[in-house]
């Protein structure tokens, strides 16, 4: 968390590297019951911080939420899913902040969305998920050469005619990611909630390399009202270095493989063909870009709250049905993360 400039982090899945490139230093507050991830994250802190600017960045560690500051700048909530709403209520119960952002997926039970978006809109707390696929300079330029222009600002689009989406690959995570494919298409297709026509998944589940939570196989398809189509497929084996993309627009079309630092893109717009690898900036390296334009600017290209709780309860639901066919047990949670 950030205060002067505030901020929280959870040391399972964000290193405190990311804040220590704030413009003009910040206290950085983490919270974690486990002291061994906190003095993990105390020695990553240390190593990453240069030795001249460590009165510019300070590294507290707590325990609890109660522990924080009264008022912070900026929170990030990145546990599981299981905690996390639990976690929010407990931090908007310790602190005031101006910026709070969540990693998905974002809750399992499918209550938890109205709780925690009755939560924040009470404490009016600006609130954005970390679905972050069409923030990046690369993917615009994909969607360029297509003649597709979105603005993420007013979440709005300048194409001619549907756009055809599709994902696919090995492994891939089909529960924990199917959002991360579903906001860039929203973008695309002019912030149209999409419409789930199908959901197939193979016979029973499998288990999640997170302890706990579980993943499936099989495909779901979406449609949008103009006629544009998204497809996401998983199947299984152990997991490829990349996912497969296709988006097509009138006639131009692209192929690319998305690795974890970059796009591998085959082009065929305009006539032309051509090959073109494109970048994509690690979390370490845009969670403070971030931070810096909401703060400076109060303006966030990631989708907020409502948005993406949209997204999420879409897959949700079908998710749900398809592990209590094979594990009645559960109730009303869906253990993916």
């Amino acid at each position: 968390m950030l205060q002067s400039r505030h901020y929280r982090l959870r040391p399972d899945r964000q290193p405190p590297s990311a804040s220590a490139l704030l413009e003009g230093g910040a206290a950085i507050h983490l919270v974690d019951p486990s002291q061994d991830s906190l003095a993990l994250c105390q020695a990553r802190f240390a190593e990453t911080v240069a030795p001249g600017k460590h009165k510019q960045f300070c590294l507290f560690l707590h325990s609890h939420c109660q522990e924080l500051p009264q008022t912070l700048n900026a929170a990030i909530i990145a546990s599981g899913s299981m905690q996390r709403a639990q976690l929010c209520q407990e931090l908007l119960s310790a602190s005031t902040t101006r910026l709070l952002l969540l990693e998905k997926f974002l809750f399992p039970r499918v209550a938890e969305y109205a709780q925690v978006l009755d939560l924040i809109r009470a404490e009016r707390v600006p609130t954005y998920v970390n679905q972050w696929l069409a923030t990046t300079p690369s993917f615009h330029k994909i969607l360029s050469n297509l003649g597709i222009s979105i603005d993420l600002e007013s979440r709005s689009c300048t194409r001619h005619g549907p756009v055809k989406m599709r994902v696919w690959g090995v492994g891939w995570g089909l529960c924990c990611n199917a959002v991360h494919y579903l906001e860039p298409f929203q973008v695309i297709t002019g912030n149209e909630h999409p419409i789930l026509s199908e959901a197939a998944f193979s016979p029973g589940f499998v288990e999640s390399k997170r302890n706990g939570y579980r993943e499936l196989l099989g495909h779901l398809r979406f449609n949008a009202r103009d006629g544009s189509r998204l497809e996401l497929a998983c199947e299984d084996g152990p997991p490829a270095d990349f996912i497969n993309i296709e988006i097509e627009h009138q006639d131009n079309h692209v192929h690319f493989d998305f690795f974890l630092d970059r796009f591998e893109c085959t082009f065929h717009c305009g006539g032309k063909s051509w090959e073109e690898t494109l970048p994509i900036p690690r979390q370490s390296q845009s969670t403070h870009v971030i931070l810096e334009t909401f703060l400076q600017s109060s303006v966030c290209g990631l989708p907020d709250l409502s948005t993406s709780s949209a997204q999420h309860l879409l897959v949700l639901n079908p998710f749900l049905d398809h592990f209590r066919k094979y594990d009645p047990g559960i109730g009303d949670i869906c253990p993916i993360t």
